[in-house]
């Protein structure tokens, strides 16, 4: 099982690293339990495991599981074989540092490196003079070991005193032979020290004649509190200070102090590095989250950053704070839900403060115990009883908490979690928690703004990482290069999620980056590992050219878009630019459009991609229209990326056997067509169902003619309007059949619809002008959408207005049979000597305008529908 994923927690993934009746690592049999385990931010992790009555330290190493040392193995120095081991420690080189003992023969302090087995301190040597070394360790990231040990030279007890060491030679931080700074009292009984990784250590010394917590650095001590001093913000001297301070590595140190005795006590979390103190928390406070005043203050965690995490009591309950001098910010408190159960918290473990500020904890309500992290906004779960995890459940978890005493943290900085789960069936399991990050804000913002994502964690190499809002946002970044497991880039609901990536902060996805239907990669920057495309990627930013490369293979998905401006002749900073250094297969659409006055001319040419190989086509190419006498050429974009411009007069017929996108480059005999001039014919039709043209997005085109007795419908809504724009006149013309339009139409010219007897044209979307439209021929037209030009000519032919003109400021001159089925409001409608019964279908409409201008011998026919209308308005009499 060792490396393997084996289940899912609501927030993250879980590996199981070691399970109790597996087989150990290197023969020495099945594991029958296990000690907590340690973790480091590179997501290793260390632990002693019990094989039967052998004992053992295991280290991960990528996804398989190492033994470094077990008993039974030759013990360095004391002599013998080692029987115990204990006091694990593991610092962020991966070097390790335990205790190992022979009852019968001593106890030596070691580390172990990938290049070195080192005995640090050991029993029985002679110039160290060391008895016993009886309390924890601690190491720091240079490989130096902290230690306290007793000491007899010649028969005499020295005392205890706390030392250094990485190798064959050892420093003394403090001796009880000293005097206690600050108060005068000897450093009679020392703390086990903690050890920064600048060669700093944090102490305390508990002598009932003064006690005091320090720093020491290559044995020259500086006090940071004694019980001569006055306590922040509580006031009076300190009785009592913690006998565990922990530092960190820009030497602040953080305890546990009060003043006072009995009912008058008062209680504080406070932090200093040799000069003045900070109260972090007291007892004179309110506790947020809860009711009354703090009371008491348990296991402080301090960060890098200088921030402390604690347990804060009151009378009626406890919380998980944090806070560096200000306000606090509430992490949990009891009576809160907890996550993945119905219970609500009643109590609290130890915290642990990573370098980012998440706290974890164990947290336990009536439905048992879990571990969690928060940071003050938000809380994730790890680990709960009743997960199911390693094919059983887990009944409760081992979590020990507190502050990192030097290479003994189970948390790390990427909010990984390294624990002991006591599973159904008498099992056990070391495992790692990893969470999943998502980005949580609800506006836009930096990739590297910690406070952005879960719990306050930064994407790291570990992670899967998702940008998934529920509301359309841009992540910028990240600035300086990042890698992460895995990238999925997709809105929720309605929503479209951005990354905009940056020129200097290449990804690198180790397990690919996906962008889904409602994601968008925009920026100009660097991707490293495949990516799986079925939404948007728009190199560049608005109204300016970028690039965005992939070093490996891409993946167009039938959904996805790419699109590419076009602004000048140069790559990267004229157009855009994708480049894929692996296998690039084509799918969906492109689109390109132009950027600003850039007007493409004869004999351009731009290679929008390149790629190791192309495979696949795009099944939608929507190009910017061109001037009259200009088409795009796309021979070459399949293969090598390159579109170009030529001349000729596009006349592209219609090629597909049934339906399809009007982009689509197969679909037409000599190109797509969209340009000034462009002429279409639809044809071959398939026999037995209307044949659909999607439209796609606008098009310009000087002629449509509908020639087959099967129909043809070209479908577009208000984003796909058709643009009639011709050198001479723009025409639409049937030939054969009955046909349906519903895209909107654009009129920049005078434009014909010509329709032969016995066919039919019904164009259902909105026509806007400033051109005339004029219907002639002997067949019908149907005009069903908003009618927003200047002049309808109803030459010949059954024209049917079943939309209504808007403004009141259009003409229609009505030569032949003229339908109205809604009420219009007109500039003037003129009826002509040629009508014959042009008003059949008009009677009961009501017309509004200026002049209703019936021609001598119209106004028989005219005069049942426009009674009414005659009587309330004066008419102007004047033929056309």
């Amino acid at each position: 099982l060792s490396g393997q994923t084996l289940a899912f927690a609501q927030d993250g993934s879980i590996r199981v690293l070691a399970l109790k009746g597996n087989a150990a690592p290197g023969a020495l049999g099945n594991f029958s339990n296990f000690g907590n385990p340690l973790l480091i931010g590179s997501g290793e992790v260390a632990f002693l495991g019990n094989i039967g009555a052998t004992q053992g330290v295991f280290l991960t190493a990528g996804t398989s599981l190492q033994t470094v040392v077990t008993t039974g193995q030759a013990a360095p120095v004391i002599g013998g074989t080692f029987q115990v081991l204990s006091d694990l420690l593991l610092n962020e080189k991966g070097i390790i540092a335990f205790r190992g003992q022979n009852s019968a023969l001593g106890q030596g302090l070691y580390t172990i490196s990938p290049s070195a087995f080192t005995t640090v301190a050991a029993t029985g040597v002679t110039g160290q003079n060391f008895t016993v070394f009886p309390t924890a360790l601690s190491l720091s990231d240079t490989g130096t070991l902290a230690f306290r040990a007793d000491r007899i030279v010649g028969g005499t007890n020295l005392g205890n005193g706390l030392y250094t060491g990485a190798g064959s030679s050892l420093s003394a931080l403090a001796t009880s032979t000293q005097t206690a700074p600050g108060t005068g009292a000897p450093l009679s009984t020392l703390s086990p020290p903690i050890f920064n990784n600048v060669g700093v250590a944090a102490f305390s010394n508990q002598n009932p004649s003064g006690e005091g917590i320090y720093t020491s650095f290559g044995g020259w001590q500086m006090t940071i509190a004694t019980s001569l001093t006055v306590a922040p913000e509580i006031g009076g001297n300190f009785t009592f200070l913690s006998s565990l301070p922990t530092i960190n590595d820009n030497g602040t140190v953080a305890f546990l102090g009060n003043t006072g005795s009995g009912p008058t006590s008062k209680f504080g979390v406070f932090t200093g590095s040799g000069g003045g103190l900070t109260a972090i928390a007291t007892s004179n406070r309110l506790a947020p989250g809860l009711t009354g005043n703090f009371t008491f203050f348990f296991d402080p965690s301090l960060n890098s950053a200088g921030t402390v995490a604690f347990v804060g009591r009151t009378a009626t309950g406890q919380g998980i704070y944090k806070g560096n001098g200000g306000a606090l910010d509430t992490v949990a408190v009891t009576g809160q839900l907890r996550p993945n159960g119905t219970g609500a918290f009643t109590s609290f473990g130890k915290p642990t403060l990573n370098g980012g500020g998440t706290a974890v904890f164990l947290g336990t309500s009536a439905d048992g115990t879990g571990i969690y992290l928060g940071d003050g906004q938000e809380i994730v779960t790890a680990a709960y009883k009743g997960q199911s995890v390693a094919g059983g459940t887990i009944t409760s978890v081992n979590f020990p908490g507190g502050a990192d005493r030097g290479g003994a943290s189970q948390v790390n900085d990427n909010g990984q979690v390294a624990y002991v789960a006591n599973l159904t069936g008498s099992k056990s399991s070391v495992l790692l928690f990893t969470p999943t990050l998502h980005y949580r804000t609800a506006t836009g913002g930096a990739w590297g703004t910690r406070s952005n994502w879960t719990v306050s964690i930064l994407p790291a190499a570990v992670h899967d990482v998702f940008i998934d809002p529920a509301v359309s946002l841009t992540v910028s970044g990240p600035s300086l290069p990042t890698t992460v497991k895995s990238l999925t880039v997709n809105g929720t609901a309605a929503a479209t999620a951005t990354l905009a990536l940056q020129s200097y902060g290449a990804i690198t996805a180790t397990a690919g980056v996906t962008t889904g239907s409602a994601g968008r990669l925009t920026g100009s920057g660097r991707i490293n590992g495949s990516l799986s495309n079925a939404g948007d990627i728009a190199p560049g930013v608005s109204g300016a050219a970028g690039s965005i490369s992939v070093s490996g293979n891409v993946t167009l998905q039938p959904t996805s878009h790419l699109t590419l401006d076009l602004g000048g002749l140069v790559r990267k900073t004229g157009y855009d630019y994708l480049n894929v250094t692996g296998a690039f297969t084509l799918s969906g659409a492109l689109d390109v459009s132009l950027l600003g006055a850039f007007v493409p001319h004869i004999g351009h040419s731009f290679d929008l991609f390149d790629a190791a190989s192309v495979s696949g086509s795009f099944s939608l190419l929507n190009l910017p229209a061109l001037a009259s006498g200009l088409v795009w050429d796309t021979s070459l974009l399949a293969s090598g990326g390159l579109i170009s411009i030529n001349a000729g007069t596009m006349n592209s017929t219609w090629a597909s056997a049934g339906s399809g996108w009007w982009a689509g480059p197969g679909n037409w005999t000599a190109g797509i067509p969209n340009g000034v001039g462009a002429a279409v014919t639809f044809s071959s039709a398939a026999v037995g169902a209307p044949t659909t043209i999607t439209v796609g997005g606008p098009k310009t085109v000087g002629s449509i003619v509908f020639d087959d007795a099967d129909r043809f419908e070209v479908i577009g809504g208000a984003a796909d309007t058709i643009t009639l724009n011709a050198d001479a006149a723009a025409s639409i013309s049937v030939l054969s059949g009955s046909h349906l339009l519903t895209a909107p139409l654009a009129l920049t010219q005078d434009s014909v619809v010509s329709t032969a007897a016995g066919t039919a044209l019904t164009l259902d979307g909105d026509i806007s002008g400033p051109g005339a439209l004029t219907s002639n021929g002997a067949g019908v037209l149907n005009l069903g959408g908003a009618q927003n030009y200047v002049t309808l000519n109803a030459d010949a032919g059954t024209t049917n207005v079943n939309g209504s003109f808007s403004g009141g400021t259009s003409t229609v001159n009505a030569d032949a049979t003229t339908n109205f089925d809604a009420s219009q409001t007109l500039m003037a409608l003129n009826i002509g000597t040629a009508a014959v019964a042009p008003f059949a279908a008009a009677e009961g409409k009501a017309f509004a305008g200026s002049a209703v201008v019936p021609e001598p011998g119209a106004m028989g026919l005219f005069a049942v529908g426009l009674l009414g209308l005659l009587a309330r308005r004066r008419q102007v009499q004047t033929p056309r």
